[in-house]
């Protein structure tokens, strides 16, 4: 039991939510990680059959892994990223990884609190899209160059070069965008 419990809080302490799935039995053994990812109060205790912690839990990934294993997919590893909803109803993303061992018929996997990574992820492509409308909406033409390709365009430049999309204009350079008896004098801009 000493030895089961150390193992339990080095995982935790490394932010390792561990699982074990016995095909045969249904039986869940899960560490204190994972009942905090699914929002379990002290009531639930390990091991618990999955089908009774269906009822209570969103087991979702559990019944992932057992699909992905006991299918026709011949697989016995796999890592995906993954969404779960805890008791409170509260999203958190993971990073599931799991090994199925065919001849004892368990699932071994591991969990990882991804929440605050995809959430910042979430926040920044928010703030990125209200940037792009923002400057979408000035009425001037904006062309952002890198390294003398076009690389963002506005609504009013790709209306000023008449372009049926932001996409038809993608990579293109500067230099397309200059009459021929110009294209010295930007080099000589560039320069």
């Amino acid at each position: 039991y000493h030895l089961l419990k150390n193992i339990d809080i080095t995982r935790h302490a490394a932010g390792t939510a561990y699982w074990e799935l016995e095909i045969d039995t249904n039986l869940l053994f899960f560490s204190s990680l994972v009942a905090e990812l699914l929002g379990l109060d002290n009531t639930f205790t390990s091991p618990i059959l999955l089908s009774e912690l269906e009822k209570k839990a969103d087991c979702a990934i559990f019944n992932f892994a057992e699909q992905m294993f006991t299918g026709e997919t011949g697989k016995h590893s796999f890592h995906s990223q993954k969404m779960i909803i805890d008791r409170s109803g509260e999203q958190k993303f993971v990073v599931m990884q799991a090994h199925f061992y065919e001849t004892e018929k368990v699932i071994l996997g591991t969990l990882y609190d991804m929440t605050a990574i995809k959430t910042t992820e979430i926040k920044l492509r928010q703030r990125e899209q209200q940037m792009n409308q923002l400057i979408d909406s000035i009425p001037e033409s904006i062309l952002v160059i890198q390294e003398s390709k076009v690389v963002f365009f506005n609504r009013a430049a790709v209306k000023l070069f008449s372009f049926s999309d932001i996409s038809d204009a993608q990579d293109m350079r500067l230099s397309e965008f200059v009459s021929d008896n110009d294209k010295s004098l930007l080099r000589d801009r560039i320069k």
